[in-house]
């Protein structure tokens, strides 16, 4: 059964900013620049965000700028100013700390102060795979994770909100009631909660790493109480086949997808955003009637016998049209799907 799709908004990104180091679960897995000026990616969002005040109310609007925030503060200030048009609440005006170079003590206090006071930051966020060397390892840095540590406790002392994403794999599991007692010496409180490695991206080879039923229902006290991201559902793969079945087999609406490199921007400048939106969306169409359905792969290809923990159904569905790709090789524009890998 091919897919349908309906659309609820869009996706508007642009990959220029590199990361200092690479994570081993990296969901965004090899990673490419685009060689524009980054100024010509904000013309474009922001002519969509006054085209859906006219045009489309209703219209979801996500933009950014990955790798990661290691850029100057025009440019920050801009992102933020942008998300706040597009609708997102002052209290999210934050910077993600994973990619950045190592700095001095010096420097972090100056590079953070100065995104407060100029581009107005009010939350700073780490992810913290264990801590030491383990963590060092996932995130492919010597020295990150105490790295992390310092300049989550001078953003403290600057009156930064900290957000505190823990990742629960049984190599971290051992490790994170010894890093919550480490994390709880900074002053302050902060935001903290569990997260799994995606499937996605580098992680979708990691699922020796994944937890499982036994250890979900059996955590630690002091882990059982954390929130999860997103309030994720965490099933076993045996456990989604059976949520799967009881659901429509069509996906939900989606975002398109628009990414701006050095290849398409002359084009897509030239182009109004009525355009661009019938342009995308017709990709969008050929890409989903060319996959499996939901159904399809739930039937035939997935494992009822799998304890793993899946954070998602989109986690799940990747997982399943893998295997279904390594039998039926298939040409259609994944990237531009939600089971964009």
């Amino acid at each position: 059964m091919a897919r349908r799709v309906t659309v609820k908004g869009i996706e508007i990104f642009a990959k220029t900013t590199a990361c200092a180091h690479n994570c081993r679960y990296c969901l965004i897995g090899k990673k490419t620049l685009t060689n524009i000026d980054v100024s010509r990616f904000f013309e474009l969002a922001e002519r969509f965000v006054a085209w859906r005040e006219s045009h489309s109310p209703g219209l979801e609007i996500a933009a950014g700028i990955d790798h990661s925030f290691e850029f100057d503060v025009p440019t920050l200030k801009r992102l933020l100013d942008l998300l706040k048009r597009i609708g997102w609440p002052d209290e999210t005006r934050g910077i993600r700390l994973g990619g950045l170079r190592l700095r001095s003590d010096e420097e972090l206090r100056s590079w953070l102060q100065e995104r407060r006071d100029v581009a107005g930051i009010r939350s700073v966020h780490a992810s913290l795979a264990g801590y030491g060397a383990v963590h060092d390892r996932w995130n492919g840095r010597k020295g990150d994770f105490e790295f992390l540590f310092r300049i989550m406790s001078i953003a403290a002392a600057l009156g930064l909100r900290l957000a505190q994403r823990l990742f629960l794999v049984k190599s971290t599991l051992p490790l994170l009631e010894d890093l919550i007692d480490r994390l709880e010496t900074i002053p302050g409180n902060a935001e903290r909660y569990l997260c799994t490695f995606f499937y996605r991206g580098l992680a979708d080879r990691l699922e020796a790493e994944r937890i499982t039923e036994e250890i979900r229902d059996r955590l630690p006290a002091r882990l059982g109480v954390l929130g999860r991201r997103d309030a994720a559902e965490w099933y076993s793969e045996r456990e989604w086949i059976e949520i799967m079945g009881h659901r429509d087999v069509l996906p939900g609406p989606v975002r398109l997808r628009l990414e701006i490199n050095e290849h398409n921007i002359d084009r897509f400048e030239a182009l109004s955003c009525d355009e661009i939106v019938t342009e995308i969306s017709r990709k969008t169409t050929r890409a989903y009637a060319g996959m499996p359905s939901t159904e399809e792969l739930c039937e035939a290809w997935s494992d009822a016998t799998s304890r793993r923990i899946y954070a998602s159904a989109a986690d799940v569905e990747r997982l399943w049209l893998g295997r279904y790709l390594q039998a039926n090789p298939l040409t259609f524009d994944r990237g531009i799907t939600h089971l964009a890998n």
